[in-house]
């Protein structure tokens, strides 16, 4: 991502739309927020947080700052790009696209792990 330094900090110059699906989606999670949950709050369709995280709806300038308003965070604290929100976006980009057997495969790996280091 190219980004450029302005007012102290680093600003993205080009943002794709996955990356703002999800950046909403890990943001509402880690918010605690169901997808129904926010669209309630946003007054909208039932449906609609979970079809726009999933690529199947777009979203507007302004119901965007209306997601945003929802997670109680800033627009820039929305914006804000770090590592870390790069290495999720490649690691839910990849999880999305395993099958129900690699998933489990997964979970019974990191449970042998958690399990292996005496962690629950």
């Amino acid at each position: 991502m190219n980004t450029s330094s302005a007012a102290g900090g680093s600003v993205p110059r080009r943002i794709d739309l996955d990356w703002i699906r999800h950046r909403c989606a890990y943001l509402r999670s880690q918010k605690g927020l169901s997808a129904r949950r926010m669209s309630a709050e946003m007054e909208v369709a039932e449906s609609f947080v979970t079809n726009f995280e999933n690529g199947e709806k777009g979203i507007s300038v302004e119901r965007l700052l209306e997601m945003i308003a929802v997670l109680e965070i800033s627009p820039s604290d929305f914006f804000r790009t770090e590592e870390d929100s790069e290495l999720f976006l490649r690691l839910t980009t990849y999880l999305r696209a395993l099958s129900p057997q690699k998933w489990q495969a997964i979970l019974d790996l990191l449970g042998a792990e958690i399990g292996a280091q005496g962690t629950p």
